[in-house]
């Protein structure tokens, strides 16, 4: 079949047959090239065992890298549970001795490692498994294993994003009605991360309930663990047994419009050692702490409009908050103990949190719904240790859902302290409901130290049988867009053919074509760089 504009064609459409009560294609083609791959080619070949054991074998080739395969077994069983395998090998040739001038070119601050963490025999292994035997039982599991911290940056970028660094763990939690009883054995699986150990660590959590029959709440937290510190690249670490308790004691209380809920309560650390060679060190320190609400609200009869949305009836509920909370100076410094975890970041503290929280709540014949959620909230530090008394972080949420074709969400931190906003999150969509011509959705990400990132994302339909689609991703901090995507959608009777470009960083460019059948979406042939590993779902 072939495409063409006007009389010029344009496009060969290869046939291909398949049958349709397989709903993913036995081999999957990606050719592409980028700057630092060069040309290459991704396959995969699916095979289906049984519906309880499915995966992929991966044969790729890269022009500047060599050849790469592995293998993604997914298994799924209602007796023993979910499991992925994931195993992922290449002879990297740009790491071989003699491209090393080439390596450092490429990556200029790789030159810095020492060369036995530069192999060419580069790998990952991963393993993930979740078993829910009963009810009120289950073992989660993963193992993560890589030949260099810049694996996963090289050939699975995506993955790397979501998670750069993780972890390797067994735990089994098994659930009362009232608390939770966990085992958690974590074991350092890469040389090149710092992380603690625990070898292995009890918990019991203590949910808030009643005190036998008085008005009186507990809760608490309970753990032991034998622990060690390891750190990157280094036979240096440093060990201990330690117990830990968390332990509050509150009394709710109404008062005519008042809620208050007054509570004390204590941590207690027990370590074997410290950095000085003493044994059994004890660190007690006690808190204290109201928190203080009410909710006060007023009707409004409707009959009227907003952003085109009838409006019936409309409720606004206020719940002003003050939270008063002190942590008094623990009986051990935390210069004299180890730290493996946020457990062991104990300091005294006061401070004082006001929160007012808003909320528009709006009724039509059709539906209710929150048209309006703002709560800003401020934090006043008492005291501290240096630095006095100060007003520390403005934090604020707000949603706004006017009608069904429009929302804006944001959240924001702002320092009161360096007077600079810390982080800020804006995300707006509007969409025509009615006959889905449309959609515009805008985001932006704020992290003062790290990023300023506007994201974009539109669709339009052009015609009855066309569809222009496109993604864009800015970095104000560069000056450059990070990702740009134009693609149209053309609307084939019973299939979808989507033809479309991708630009990286301005410098790695994709065309890209994918067709889908209407009524199966989830098969299709895709031609693009998107591919990073192994899908959650087939």
């Amino acid at each position: 079949m072939i495409l063409k504009a006007g009389q010029i064609p344009v496009l060969y459409i290869p046939y291909f047959s398949q049958s349709l009560k397989d709903k993913s294609f036995p081999i999957e083609l990606i050719p592409g090239k980028n700057s630092e791959w060069g040309y290459h080619v991704l396959g995969r070949w699916r095979y289906n065992l049984n519906e309880e054991h499915k995966g992929k074998i991966h044969f790729d080739w890269y022009e500047k890298r060599g050849r790469a395969g592995g293998l993604t077994h997914k298994m799924e069983s209602s007796q023993f549970g979910e499991g992925l395998f994931n195993y992922y090998y290449i002879d990297d040739e740009l790491y071989s001795l003699e491209e090393r001038e080439e390596l450092f070119d490429e990556y200029p601050e790789r030159s810095a490692i020492d060369a036995k963490y530069l192999e060419d025999d580069r790998y990952k292994a991963q393993f993930s498994y979740h078993w829910q035997p009963t009810p009120h039982l289950s073992v989660t599991s993963e193992f993560n294993k890589f030949s260099d911290e810049n694996f996963m940056k090289d050939f699975f970028e995506r993955e790397y994003e979501i998670e750069p660094h993780p972890l390797s763990y067994t735990l089994i939690d098994y659930s009362f009605e009232r608390s939770s009883l966990s085992l958690l054995t974590q074991k350092r699986a890469n040389r090149f991360f710092t992380e603690t150990e625990y070898l292995p660590q009890l918990e019991y959590d203590f949910y808030s309930q009643p005190l036998f029959d008085s008005p009186l709440y507990f809760e608490s937290q309970s753990k032991i663990g034998n622990l060690t510190r390891q750190f990157e690249r280094s036979s240096l670490d440093y060990d201990a047994v330690r117990v830990y308790s968390h332990n509050v004691l509150s009394y709710p209380k109404r008062i005519a419009w008042l809620h208050l809920t007054p509570y004390v309560g204590s941590f207690s650390t027990f370590y074997s050692k410290n950095f000085f060679g003493d044994e059994n060190i004890s660190r007690e320190a006690l808190e204290a702490g109201i928190s203080m609400s009410t909710k006060i609200y007023k009707m409004c009869e409707g009959g009227f409009s907003i952003f085109g949305e009838e409006i019936d009836k409309m409720r606004h509920v206020i719940t002003p908050q003050l939270d008063y909370a002190y942590i008094h100076d623990p009986t051990v410094s935390g210069d004299n103990l180890f730290r493996f975890d946020e457990s062991d970041e104990l300091v005294r503290e006061e401070r004082i949190t006001f929160a007012l929280t808003n909320k528009l709540e709006a009724k039509n014949e059709n539906r209710v719904w929150d048209f309006v959620y703002f709560s800003p909230s401020v934090e006043y530090r008492i005291n501290r240790e240096g630095e006095g008394s100060f007003f520390d972080n403005i934090k604020a949420e707000l949603e706004f859902y006017p009608r069904e074709s429009f929302s804006l969400t944001s959240d924001t931190e702002y320092d009161v302290v360096d007077r600079a906003f810390k982080e800020a999150n804006v995300d707006f969509t509007w969409r025509d409901t009615e006959a889905d011509k449309y959609s515009i959705s805008f985001g932006h990400r704020y992290a003062r130290d790290d990023s300023s990132q506007s994201t974009f994302q539109g669709s339009y339909q052009l015609t009855s049988k066309l569809q222009l689609r496109n993604y864009l991703r800015y970095e104000y901090k560069t000056g450059e867009f990070q990702e740009q995507e134009y693609s149209l959608r053309t609307d084939l009777h019973c299939w979808w053919m989507d033809v479309g470009v991708n630009i990286d960083e301005g410098k790695d460019f994709t065309f890209w074509v994918i067709f889908r059948l209407k009524s199966f979406p989830d098969v299709h042939v895709g031609f693009d760089r998107t591919f990073s590993g192994a899908k959650e779902d087939y």
